[in-house]
């Protein structure tokens, strides 16, 4: 089937557990492109997600459905027991609609997806970017939560990952239907532009995870060398306050600018002046899986990423020859990292141009959420043969 070629309207349920509007997070973009991509090639979607507002949704997407979750967000206390009353409200919408096939973004909206699908008979694409109960502060649901996505990403008809790494995962646990499909960014917004840069900046989410504190400690010796230079920090999240505290008790409050979190529209902007985005995760099962969408953004943009060893970002980084990597949890390492690309213009340049390279070939949302689309249309049409 050709790109241009739109099968018989398909019935598609989206459901996701990110905030659908606004958007929230790379996963919330993901499912935008998704929804848009769906759309474009005229199938009857219905979105079933938290959201925050409905003002603006019909100027973006059209008239379609929109049914909420309720207006759970990223950044919330007691997440895991929030996400019980989510999965189950995500059931009932489910239970009350006719679909073709769903697409479901990671593992709590998969599980009840999952069920759904079984009960009525729905296939299933299960988009499976990241290892969400990986990130959890609690034992019990950190050691026994992959499992369950496990089991999720087991039963769906497609799951689709974003890189090598992920996918050799689920075939070590017995995942076999997979496609890779990875994050993107929106080309006609994020790009290069002739304009001073000044800052090195961070983009993203502030738990303890994202491993933020890291930053002002390898500022103190970067700053040593360099001490005019300003950090820009973008982004919210349980360690915002502790990032804060940690900037004012090295002396640095003159050197770091803390934007909290801003409009994705601000983003291109934000990046446009910026010489260096930094990622900073700290080893745990989920980010050993997962590729951030920031790393995109800051390669569309030009900029030159630094960012921990873990497995993901090994591959993004030999993939792209568009970043650094650094020592997991070692600032020391982070301020090598960050002094070596102040120091080297011709390596600066030369990664900057690597980075927008690949965009432009493997990372345009437009054909990337399109992929994605296609995938639900052939599972649909291999069910309906079956």
């Amino acid at each position: 089937m050709s790109v241009q070629q739109v099968q018989t309207p398909l019935r598609i349920g989206v459901v996701s557990h990110d905030c659908f509007w606004p958007l929230k997070g790379g996963g919330g973009i993901r499912v935008y492109w998704v929804t848009k991509a769906m759309i474009q090639r005229q199938h009857d979607v219905c979105v079933i997600a938290p959201l925050q507002t409905r003002e603006g949704i019909e100027e973006e997407f059209g008239p379609i459905p929109v049914l909420s979750a309720g207006k759970l967000t990223r950044f919330v206390k007691f997440k895991e027991i929030k996400y019980i009353g989510l999965m189950a409200r995500i059931f009932i919408r489910l239970l009350c609609q006719r679909f073709d096939v769903l697409y479901a973004h990671n593992a709590v909206a998969g599980l009840p997806t999952i069920l759904i699908s079984k009960l009525k008979k729905i296939p299933v694409v299960f988009d499976f970017d990241d290892l969400l109960t990986g990130y959890s502060k609690i034992s019990f649901v950190y050691r026994f939560g992959p499992k369950m996505e496990r089991w999720v990403a087991k039963r769906a008809n497609l799951t689709i990952v974003n890189s090598r790494v992920v996918q050799q995962w689920c075939k070590k646990h017995g995942i076999h239907r997979t496609v890779i499909i990875r994050h993107g960014v929106d080309l006609s917004r994020f790009k290069a532009v002739d304009r001073e840069r000044k800052y090195i900046t961070f983009t993203g989410g502030m738990e303890v995870n994202d491993g933020v504190l890291l930053i002002p400690q390898a500022a103190q010796e970067v700053l040593k060398e360099f001490p005019d230079e300003m950090f820009m920090m973008v982004g919210d999240g349980k360690d915002k306050q502790n990032l804060r505290q940690r900037v004012e008790t090295l002396g640095l409050s003159r050197s770091f600018i803390l934007k909290g979190w801003r409009d994705q529209g601000e983003i291109p902007g934000i990046l446009t002046e910026s010489k260096i985005g930094l990622i900073t995760m700290l080893k745990v099962s989920a980010t050993e899986l997962s590729t951030r969408l920031s790393s995109y953004e800051y390669m569309a943009s030009g900029v030159p990423f630094i960012t921990s060893d873990l497995d993901c970002s090994q591959e993004q980084v030999q993939e792209s020859n568009a970043g650094i990597l650094f020592e997991n949890g070692n600032p020391q390492s982070l301020a090598q990292g960050i002094l070596q690309l102040l120091k080297d213009k011709t390596l600066w340049n030369t990664l900057s141009q690597n980075g927008q390279r690949y965009v432009k070939e493997h990372a345009d949302w437009r054909k990337n959420a399109r992929a994605i689309c296609l995938a639900c249309e052939k599972v649909a049409s291999e069910e309906k043969i079956d």
